[in-house]
């Protein structure tokens, strides 16, 4: 029951503060202003557009903005009206716009809503305008979510206030006065202008408004129906009557018995029901017209915002009610579930019996399993929920998802009681009894003597009614109703006819109220249109509750008044029954403004930075932001004031140095080293390098193709973001087309473990070719692409204590033409479109069915940013004859332009040097005149590194590092290899180098004790000069890089390889100086930046001329100056038998 007390001076003295309390409003814009004067986030998107409307750019549009211009528009109204009456703004920034929303907050929004809930409640607001506002309004208004977004510039204020004004409007036609063609008129403008602010709007506007005036059509149409037997209520509804019950006397039961009923009516109804849906159904068709247009609901970033199905949401919006409204639940929610005698008679509401007590068992064991079955098959992660630590749902999904796999069944618990008291929360008051007609005795005038005596209490009735009594009468049980026996005159009674029409017009009368108890149908409407507008969205944003929660705030009655102080003793003006009577809403702004005040001190006082952005302040939201860009590192972030190293292994991604860097600033080598376990942090060996965490670690990879020749899959997933581990799409490309082999064996046991992972079967014609390339290619949710080419197995060995290499593309933006996708696939060698080109020929060759979509997106992503060449073979037979890479792609050596330095694995090159020396020597010395020098190469002289026995038994893994490197010289086809490549071969970590001073300046890699798995091709010029270099998986074979050409002119490729080339020109503007050296790349020791005090980069330094020449480093990967083969060294061989053992005591039986 809802206390109707007269108002005390405390009370009006709280009215006149109301108001003032809202100055927290631009308070809140002031500092937001002030700490962060640039866009921020979405700010970013919403900024610019907004100022080019100003400068009446109407056309121009930011293709990754999703929601219509509501916004916009309304800032320039706002603007225009200020710039005409006080001549400002004439340029419109930050501030200013965050000020439009400021406005909005704390003037319209809160006008709107108090004429809102006036209307809902059928209160005449007659207090003063100081005091206009109600404290329930002022609450509304401090909501967080409502709060924190009205000193910045976003479309959730506004999206809230039109969707309010419509309602107000809706409201005025449905009154009593009646629907006129005006209010129709005005009330579809508003239904409309909601949907530009934002589109989901359409499920308040239409759905929620339409919904509800469907319930008023046919309680106006029909009777009630007083029955709850669920057989009755059937048969009742089909004889005009409408089952309907209060929320505060309603099970589950009646939940189902209220749809069946309203179903049957409106069916019954159709006709009044269609005609007074006509102006809801001109807005429902003309948001279908919208979303034809557009195809689609958003009109940017559709990929990432397409509707689906998410009924999770569902169960979150629970907590999210509970969390934040729990002062104003925690009272009434002691009434249900305490008994009477044990509550205080302070906080004692007197709620009737029926409405007490916990959730019903059958609603229990009906609710739970369905929730259960949500959690289970429909909890979806969205990319961009894990992706950004800046956001609070960020730590809760963490938490929740990783605390215990059992964590979110458990949560199935909070979200049912928290539903249960939310949706109870409707029936939180002591209603008055259901007025009924009885037949009374009408009582006599007094007569003016017996007006004249004072009243006399009932004991002395009693006594003088006893007194009256004769003794021949039998006494009345009841004395008092002997009196008014006694004194009633006898009347004619009303008939029984007359008693029953007089209950249905009351009952009609009842019927038509606007806001009486809350009832079934009202709970009914309002979930169905807050599913709809929550289930579609995939992402759980804490912006799309604002709207269902308001509409609930609002439709909770008011606040229920303790029993003890609704006796008519007078007692509800004291100061104590204020207090108590009001504290539930004294608690709701408290709560608000600390949740407001801790995050707002953290938003403005608490920034972080991210390695990868370093310099740049990143801040904790209460909402993620599906606009911007996510690059960030997934562990919690650091405080400002605490320093984090620089390293790029730190960084979830890799962004090389763009190519118009016209200064001498050394650039980063363009290979990294892969990361050594072994190695101890001080050593100073793992600076620079990177892990396979690093690589795939990042939540926002939403897709990723794995090319490789051998597969742990276990170890593979556990790479990825434990988060969203479960939903990347992974694409394993193998080449195990023999269903006995090992690694096929172990492939198809691991990925029925693994839903999300897609095993492919490269096509494999030929016997003794391998799928041997190792590369990534990484398709991301926002927007962006990178490849990742390497020389590691996908195993774990490979990334621990082995030498590998790595090459990244920066990442890759979708084309910003609308050009047809073939238009960028020309250019020179080392452009971003030839390497374009060249990766799309080599995925093609692959087949359409097996590598199709990979090639369909990558079309469409812009590859401008590449620095390097693309180096690949594939198994076929290639003519040599009128290759022209300019217009096809060139496999195998015939594609190679430049020189060998480094291998790891040396397969079958022949009985003889031919193929060896007049092949691909050949071939790596065909090398142009540089670019930067115009000076032509003299041949150079080959060497190979490869690791011997000894080296491998000091390795960190010992003889277990040898299995996956390979030369094999038992045979004597294999001897005479050896005897035509021993005066190329060189030491792996040049351990037994004389002592003698031979070798004065040794620079050391740090990876001697690294075993090799890497594959390097590097040309030097001289000492401390590279001409190019090659990242590749292809072995020194002939099945790698193609046989001499048969007597047809073809060249035999049998493997799967790919690689990378660099060069030092690669890296400048574009620009060339005749006759000064521009561009040089040096090798780097340790890091992947050249040394600015090293002698290597001095020396090149001195040589260039002009001050925007550039330095680029080379990673190096073993010492220089390399160690030739002693006489008695052997390189190692897998599969000969060794006996020495080694460090770790092991020895190596083939």
């Amino acid at each position: 029951m809802s206390s109707v007390q007269s108002e005390s001076d405390v009370t009006r003295a709280a009215r006149y503060a109301v108001p003032f309390v809202l100055l927290l409003v631009p308070l809140w814009w002031t500092q937001v202003t002030s700490k962060v004067p640039e866009p921020y986030l979405d700010e970013v998107f919403h900024v610019p557009q907004a100022q080019a409307y100003w400068a009446h750019k109407w056309t121009q549009w930011d293709p990754k903005l999703t929601t219509p211009p509501g916004l916009y528009l309304w800032s320039y109204l706002l603007c225009a009206c200020a710039l005409l009456l006080r001549g400002s703004p004439k340029e419109l920034d930050a501030a200013v716009l965050r000020s439009t929303n400021t406005a909005a907050t704390s003037v319209f929004l809160p006008w709107r809503l108090q004429t809102l809930l006036d209307a809902l409640r059928k209160e005449r607001n007659t207090r003063p305008a100081g005091a206009w506002l109600s404290h329930t309004v002022l609450n509304i208004c401090l909501f967080p979510p409502i709060f924190f977004f009205s000193g910045l510039y976003y479309t959730d204020v506004l999206a809230l206030l039109v969707v309010v004004e419509a309602y107000n409007w809706d409201l005025r036609r449905s009154s009593a006065s009646g629907a006129t063609p005006f209010k129709t008129m005005v009330f579809i403008l508003f239904g409309l202008a909601a949907l530009v602010f934002r589109q989901t709007n359409i499920f308040w506007v239409a759905v929620f408004l339409g919904g509800l005036q469907i319930v008023r059509t046919l309680h106006q149409s029909t009777k009630v129906c007083r029955t709850s037997n669920f057989t009755d209520v059937v048969n009742k509804s089909l004889e005009n009557e409408l089952y309907d019950p209060l929320v505060a006397e309603a099970s589950m039961m009646d939940y189902v018995k209220a749809s069946i009923s309203l179903a049957i009516q409106g069916l019954k109804n159709i006709g009044a029901v269609l005609v007074s849906l006509f102006p809801y159904i001109i807005i429902l068709a003309a948001f279908g017209i919208f979303v034809l247009w557009n195809n689609g609901v958003v009109l940017g970033h559709k990929e990432f915002h397409t509707a689906g199905i998410h009924l999770a949401q569902m169960l979150y919006i629970w907590p999210y009610i509970v969390f934040f409204s729990w002062p104003i639940l925690a009272v009434p929610l002691l009434n249900l579930v305490v008994p009477s005698s044990f509550l205080p008679k302070v906080v004692d509401y007197g709620f009737p019996k029926q409405q007490k007590g916990m959730p019903r068992i059958a609603t229990i064991l009906l609710v739970t399993p369905i929730m259960l079955a949500i959690v289970h098959w429909n909890t979806i992660v969205h990319p961009f929920t894990l992706a950004d630590n800046r956001h609070y749902v960020f730590y809760a999904f963490r938490i929740l998802l990783n605390y215990h796999p059992a964590a979110k069944y458990a949560a199935v618990v909070v979200y049912f009681l928290c539903g249960w008291v939310a949706l109870s929360a409707f029936g939180f008051m002591a209603a008055s009894a259901v007025p009924r007609v009885v037949q009374v005795a009408p009582s006599v005038a007094p007569s003016p003597r017996a007006a004249q005596q004072p009243p006399t209490s009932v004991k002395d009735q009693k006594k003088d009614v006893k007194k009256k009594i004769k003794p021949t009468q039998k006494p009345t049980r009841n004395p008092a109703s002997a009196i008014k026996a006694s004194e009633a005159p006898r009347a004619q009674p009303f008939s029984p006819e007359v008693l029953a029409q007089i209950q249905s017009h009351i009952d009609q009368r009842r019927q038509q109220q606007q806001q009486g108890p809350t009832r079934v149908s009202f709970v009914l409407v309002w979930l169905a249109a807050t599913a709809l507008s929550l289930i579609t969205a995939p992402l759980v944003e804490p912006r799309y509750f604002i709207i269902p929660w308001v509409m609930w705030r609002l439709h909770l009655p008011p606040q229920p008044v303790p029993s003890v102080y609704r006796q008519p003793s007078g007692n509800g003006k004291t100061l104590p029954a204020v207090l108590v009577s009001h504290l539930p809403l004294i608690m709701e702004t408290l709560w608000f403004i600390a949740i407001n005040a801790v995050t707002g001190y953290v938003f403005l006082y608490k920034g972080f930075e991210w390695p990868q952005e370093p310099g740049k302040v990143q801040r904790f939201m209460c909402a993620i932001d599906s606009l911007v860009s996510f690059k960030r590192s997934i562990t919690p972030p650091l405080p400002r004031s605490i320093s984090r190293p620089q390293s790029r292994s730190q960084s979830t991604y890799y962004v090389p140095t763009p190519p118009n860097i016209p200064s001498k600033s050394p650039i980063s080598s363009p290979f990294q080293l892969t990361h050594i376990r072994g190695f101890p942090e001080e050593s100073g060996n793992n600076v620079d390098t990177v892990r396979l965490k690093d690589i795939l670690g990042d939540p926002m990879i939403r897709e990723c193709w794995q090319f490789n020749y051998m597969f742990d899959l276990d170890f593979l997933m556990a790479q990825f973001d434990e988060d969203v581990q479960n939903i990347v799409q992974v694409k394993v490309v193998h080449g195990s087309w023999k269903r006995d082999s090992p690694n096929r064996i172990r492939l198809d046991e691991a990925c029925p473990r693994y839903p999300n992972v897609e095993a492919i079967v490269a096509y494999m014609p030929e016997a003794f070719g391998t799928h041997h390339s190792k590369m990534m290619i990484l398709l991301r949710h926002d927007d962006l692409a990178q490849i990742v080419i390497h020389t590691a197995n996908m195993i774990p060995g490979d990334w621990a204590n082995m030498c590998q290499a790595v090459w990244r593309s920066p990442l890759l933006p979708l084309k910003k033409d609308k050009s047809p996708f073939t238009t960028d696939l020309t250019g020179p060698i080392g452009s971003g479109a030839r390497f374009k080109r060249d990766l799309l020929a080599y995925l093609n060759a692959y087949g359409n069915k097996k590598t199709g979509p990979l090639v369909k997106q990558l079309l469409g992503y812009d590859f401008g940013g590449v620095q390097a060449a693309l180096i690949a073979s594939v198994p076929l037979r290639q003519k040599t004859n009128g290759l022209d890479s300019a217009k096809q792609t060139i496999w195998g050596w015939p594609g190679l332009k430049d020189a060998l330095q480094q291998v790891s694995s040396i397969a079958s090159l022949g009985q003889t040097d031919k193929w060896l020396r007049e092949i691909f020597f050949e071939a790596l010395s065909s090398c142009a005149p540089s670019p930067s020098t115009q000076t032509t190469h003299n041949r150079p002289r080959f060497s190979i590194i490869f690791p011997t026995p000894d080296e491998i038994r000091r390795s960190l893994n010992g003889y277990g590092s040898g299995g996956s490197i390979h030369m094999k010289i038992q045979t004597a086809t294999q001897q005479k290899q050896l005897q035509y490549m021993r005066p190329h071969l060189c030491r792996w970590a040049g351990d037994g180098r004389p002592a003698n001073g031979a070798y004065p300046s040794v620079r050391e890699a740090g990876r001697r004790r690294a075993a090799p798995h890497i594959k390097t091709y590097i040309r030097f010029a001289g000492k401390d000069s590279i001409d190019w270099a090659i990242v590749t998986s292809a072995n020194l074979s002939t099945q790698a890089w193609g046989a001499a050409p048969d007597p047809k002119g073809e060249v035999r490729i049998c493997s799967w390889e790919i690689g990378v080339l660099v060069w030092p020109d690669l890296f400048t503007d574009g620009r060339k100086l005749s006759g000064q050296r521009r561009a040089v790349m040096i090798p780097t020791f340790k890091r992947d930046l050249p040394d600015k005090d090293s002698q290597a980069f001095s020396v090149q330094q001195s040589k260039m001329g002009p001050s925007d020449s550039v330095v680029v480093g080379l990673r190096m990967p073993y010492d220089i100056p390399l160690t030739p083969y002693t006489e008695d060294d052997l390189p190692w061989c897998a599969t000969a038998s060794h006996t020495d053992p080694d460090w770790l005591g092991q020895t190596w039986e083939a």
